[in-house]
C-alpha cells in the first residue's frame, strides 16, 4: 500500500492558488480531516487566512513580501 505524502509547503502552495481544504485533500490524496489540520496549522503559523466561507487564503500573497518573510521556507511557494 502506498501512503500519500504531503508536506505544508505542497497545501500552501494550493491555499495560495485558491484551492479549498477539501480540493487539497482531493488534490494530494489525503484524508479531509488530515487537511483540514494541516491548513489550520498554516493559519496558526499566520500564513492563511481562512474566510467567513472557509475558502482558504494565502495571507502573504497580496503584497510585498516583509523582511520578515526572508528565511520563509513558503514565501517562495506563495508567489
Amino acid at each position: 500500500m502506498v501512503t500519500p505524502r504531503a508536506s505544508l509547503g505542497d497545501v500552501a502552495d494550493l491555499v495560495a492558488h485558491g484551492v479549498t481544504t477539501r480540493g487539497v485533500a482531493a488534490r494530494l490524496g489525503l484524508a479531509p480531516d488530515l487537511a483540514e489540520a494541516m491548513v489550520g496549522e498554516l493559519e496558526r503559523l499566520g500564513l492563511v487566512e481562512v474566510t467567513a466561507t472557509g475558502v482558504p487564503r494565502a495571507a502573504c500573497t497580496s503584497c510585498a513580501p516583509a523582511p520578515s518573510c526572508a528565511g520563509c521556507p513558503l514565501a517562495s511557494a506563495t508567489r
